[in-house]
């Protein structure tokens, strides 16, 4: 089976590894999408030949995942959707949430001045006009920092997955008054959340855009057990 991959994102890296090291499937990854309509997609598709598609892009490019879904509908093609299932709030939790990132930008106050910003770089520009009072922290993993569209911030450079312990760590060290998390759901931005529980340190989660309709999947390994039902 040719299973084509959409999306740059770690979902996409970790599905691609553990369906290629089973040797049956052969596996295209698309990688990085940027502004596609779903005639240019289904050209592309047409040409690529995959028999299904999973779509593991970044759950804030709702736009290319609503037009890869009209893509396949409109070819027959098989189509799966990657929908990690939000974080909720818990007892202890101190959160406000808004439905985009410049209302996140607006949501922030008088007293917020070192702030903890949880989201893909790609989106910091969502912040770049916060009055200078307030500094940003933004943690990278390793390799070449481009330059942020931020006026004042710092940057933390750690590729290890973050824990619970680490990233209290940070907020007490930078003395993080504000987190700002993009509600993604899945692991990597939920040490953050645990670590603002324990720190009482109030949060604003921003909510992703309505995925499009059709099949989906929880997570990687649903997304391997829709596969191993295609080929039964």
């Amino acid at each position: 089976m040719k299973i084509l991959i959409l999306g740059d994102t770690d979902d996409a890296e970790y599905l691609a590894s553990k369906v290629s090291s089973t040797g049956n499937h052969k596996v295209i990854a698309a990688g990085a999408l940027d502004h596609e309509t779903a005639e240019r997609l289904s050209d592309y598709f047409t040409r690529v030949g995959p028999d299904v598609v999973i779509d593991a892009t970044h759950p804030f490019e709702a736009s290319i995942s609503q037009e890869a879904a009209k893509a396949c509908r409109s070819l027959g093609l098989d189509h799966l959707l990657i929908v990690h299932p939000p974080w909720q709030a818990m007892k202890g939790d101190i959160w406000s949430e808004v439905r985009s990132l410049a209302a996140a930008a607006d949501a922030l106050t008088q007293g917020d001045h070192r702030v903890y910003l949880k989201v893909d770089p790609r989106y910091l520009p969502a912040f770049a006009e916060s009055p200078p009072r307030i500094w940003f922290l933004i943690r990278r993993g390793k390799g070449a920092v481009p330059q942020l569209p931020l006026r004042n911030c710092g940057i933390v450079v750690d590729d290890r997955t973050p824990t619970v312990a680490g990233e209290r760590k940070l907020i007490e060290t930078y003395r993080i008054t504000r987190l700002i998390c993009a509600n993604t759901g899945g692991e990597p931005g939920h040490a953050a959340l645990l670590a603002a529980r324990e720190m009482n340190v109030p949060v604003i989660l921003v909510r992703p855009p309505a995925p499009p309709e059709g099949e989906r999947a929880a997570g990687i390994e649903d997304a391997l057990s829709w596969l191993a039902r295609k080929v039964a």
